[in-house]
């Protein structure tokens, strides 16, 4: 069980949500869980910055891939 005292100071110390689920032992889910709760009861807790999306969207890079299979499918 980690304490709200200590749960915040991991967050207060960690860069990302994984780093605050290694220190305490939870679960990503649950640390934002806990984070959306005391966020809910006052407590100021500052949202991490998402970064980079790993799974952003490029149509035309997409697009260009489908369009040279289409094109080696076609020889």
């Amino acid at each position: 069980m980690v304490t709200n005292q200590d749960f915040v100071r991991h967050w207060m110390s960690s860069t990302n949500i994984s780093e605050v689920a290694e220190k305490t032992g939870l679960d990503r889910l649950a640390v934002s869980g806990k984070a959306t709760s005391l966020r809910k009861k006052g407590v100021l807790l500052p949202k991490f910055n998402r970064g980079p999306v790993a799974n952003a969207v490029n149509p035309a890079e997409l697009n260009a891939i489908v369009a040279a299979a289409l094109t080696q499918q076609n020889q």
